[in-house]
C-alpha cells in the first residue's frame, strides 16, 4: 500500500530494490492506492514499482495484474483461473438481468409498437451475424463495429442480459487477446446469439398478445 503509516510503500519498493540479495531486489511490485493524480503513479514507477492498483479494486483485475509477473510456470494456471472466475462470475450475474424493458419500449413506441419491435429484431439478426462472421474470422473490428451499433437499443429498451453478455465478452477480449478466439470466447459469443433469439422469440410474443 503506497500509503502505509510510518513507512510507506515508496520507502519500502526502494529498500527491496536496494536488496543485495538479487531474488529479493527483482521481486514484482504492485502498488495500491486510492490516489488517481498523474504524479502518484509516475512515483510509484520512478521507484521500481511494476504495476499500479486503484483502491477500490474487484480481487479479479488484481490477480489478472499478478498473472503478468507471475514465474513462467504459473502464468498459465493463474491466467486459466483468472478466465474462469471472470466467466462464472459474470455468467452468475447475468441470469439476474431481464431480456427486454416492455414497459419502457410500450412507452416509446406508442402506437407503433409493432414497427419498433420489427426494427429491434432487425438490428438483434444484424448484430447475430456480425458477432458470429467476426468470431470465426477473427476480426476484432467487426465485433467491434456490431457491438456499437446495438449500444443504443440495448440501453433504451432495458436489455440488461444481453448487454451484461456483450460487455463480459467485451473485457474478455481485452484481457486474453490470445484466448478470445478459441473455447472460452466461442461459448461467450454463442451465448450471447442463443440471448439474441431469446429476445426476439419474446418480442414476437409480446406483439401477439
Amino acid at each position: 500500500d503506497i500509503y502505509l503509516p510510518d513507512m510507506d510503500g515508496f520507502e519500502i519498493t526502494r529498500r527491496i530494490r536496494a536488496s543485495v540479495n538479487q531474488r529479493i531486489a527483482e521481486i514484482p511490485i504492485i502498488g495500491l492506492t486510492a490516489a488517481t493524480e498523474h504524479e502518484v503513479n509516475e512515483k510509484a514507477i520512478a521507484t521500481g514499482m511494476n504495476d499500479m492498483v486503484l483502491k477500490p479494486f474487484k480481487p479479479l483485475i488484481l490477480v489478472e495484474k499478478m498473472a503478468r509477473f507471475a514465474p513462467e510456470p504459473y502464468q498459465k494456471e493463474l491466467k486459466n483461473e483468472t478466465k474462469d472466475v471472470l466467466k462464472d462470475q459474470k455468467w452468475r450475474e447475468i441470469q439476474m438481468k431481464k431480456l427486454v424493458d416492455m414497459d419502457s419500449l410500450k412507452e416509446i413506441a406508442g402506437d407503433d409498437l409493432e414497427l419498433f419491435v420489427q426494427t429491434i429484431i432487425f438490428s438483434l439478426e444484424a448484430l447475430r451475424t456480425n458477432y458470429l462472421e467476426g468470431f470465426y474470422k477473427k476480426n476484432s473490428e467487426q465485433i467491434q463495429l456490431a457491438r456499437h451499433n446495438l449500444y443504443p437499443t440495448l440501453r433504451n429498451f432495458g436489455m440488461e442480459k444481453l448487454e451484461t453478455l456483450i460487455e463480459a465478452h467485451k473485457q474478455f477480449q481485452q484481457s486474453f487477446p490470445q484466448e478470445a478466439y478459441k473455447e472460452p470466447g466461442e461459448a461467450m459469443v454463442l451465448e450471447i446469439i442463443e440471448t439474441c433469439k431469446e429476445i426476439v422469440q419474446y418480442l414476437e410474443e409480446q406483439v401477439k398478445e
